[in-house]
């Protein structure tokens, strides 16, 4: 909670109900009151309700399929654009481009 108004500190006395007076002083008048008031502001912020924080929810884990997707699919590409030759000094055939691909980008 923030005062935003300098004149409750010098003044003794603190704003708003839920504060009691700091100094009492019996005899302040009511223009006395209005013009040694002070504000107070409150800035919270709550946590995600349980809709935003679901629907954040997917999309994060959207984010994270379709990247892991596009990992397959480089994968998959890049072995597929590689010759007989080129496979077999990495120790591949052609039969398991797929799960070569599928390994690199889901079980990591």
């Amino acid at each position: 909670m923030r005062f935003l108004h300098s004149s409750i500190v010098n003044s003794g006395r603190c704003a708003g109900a839920a504060f009691p007076p700091c100094l009492a002083q019996p005899n302040n008048t009511a223009d006395e009151a209005t013009t040694n008031m002070a504000y107070a502001t409150e800035i919270t912020t709550g946590t995600q309700s349980g809709f935003s924080a679901r629907f954040s929810g997917l999309l994060i884990d959207l984010r994270a399929r379709l990247a892991r997707r596009k990992v397959y699919n480089q994968t998959l590409s890049e072995l597929q654009n590689l010759s007989n030759r080129e496979l077999a000094d990495l120790g591949l055939n052609r039969s398991i481009i797929r799960r070569v691909a599928y390994q690199a980008a889901y079980e990591v």
